[in-house]
């Protein structure tokens, strides 16, 4: 799946969650894995994720995880 926008903020976010839950809509939950960026915190955003007819779990990235980081194995 592809989205193009300008700026990436709450709204876009909820756009790109609605196009995935209707990709997928006999999925019970969609899991998606996102780091800490403020737009993910948003009280839009967990706003709509706390809707009943919502499908998605996140899952939120420690903020620091080497292990979960490639370029931290080079050093």
């Amino acid at each position: 799946m592809h989205r193009q926008a300008g700026r990436i903020t709450s709204a876009e976010m909820i756009l790109l969650f609605e196009d995935l839950q209707a990709r997928h809509p006999a999925a019970s939950a969609i899991r998606v894995v996102l780091d800490n960026t403020r737009y993910y915190h948003s009280k839009e955003l967990k706003a709509w994720l706390a809707c009943d007819d919502c499908s998605i779990e996140v899952v939120y990235l420690p903020a620091y995880a080497p292990n979960l980081n490639l370029i931290e194995r080079f050093w």
